[in-house]
């Protein structure tokens, strides 16, 4: 048996990001060492438990702790790999919206996906009016029109359901 590779697991679906925090501690212990480990075994099936856990668990990957950027309503639905590739470890990526949304516009773009239905005179402004340099990650600026405005005591728009 010596240099013969074992295979433990059959192959897993990956999963969201979301998908794997809505598994709360106390159900962890309700769930098979497969699924605990659904998202980990996919590429270290062939690993001692060991190299990862060491003599404790380890605490739910953070991506607000790990990264900076909390994942929201779309991106938490994605698997990692849509957005770092699938090359491990993973790499830090842009945060700027349009690095991966290339061909997001004012016509392409609904705005509403963010919670925030602009209104008509926002509408017709460009993203960069609000959102300084594109940077998607910060509150957006108001002073660039209005005097004594700011976000999110004044809306551009009306709040939506996602």
């Amino acid at each position: 048996m010596h240099g013969t590779k074992i295979e433990i697991f059959p192959p897993i679906k990956r999963i969201s990001y979301s998908e794997r925090n809505k598994i709360s501690d106390v159900s962890k212990a309700k769930l098979s060492f497969k699924e605990q480990h659904k998202n980990c075994i996919s590429c270290h099936k062939n690993d001692k438990c060991i190299k990862c856990h060491g003599d404790k668990e380890l605490v739910a990957f953070d991506h607000l702790r790990s990264s900076g950027w909390a994942l929201k309503s779309y991106h938490a639905k994605l698997t990692c790999q849509k957005c770092h590739g699938s090359k491990i470890p993973f790499v830090n990526i842009d945060r700027n919206c349009v690095s991966c949304h290339k061909d997001w516009n004012n016509e392409t773009f609904k705005h509403s996906v963010t919670g925030l239905r602009l209104d008509e005179t926002h509408t017709d402004m460009s993203c960069e009016d609000c959102h300084t340099e594109n940077n998607f990650a910060v509150k957006p600026v108001c002073d660039g029109c209005h005097e004594g405005y700011a976000y999110p005591k004044q809306k551009p728009g009306k709040l939506v359901s996602k």
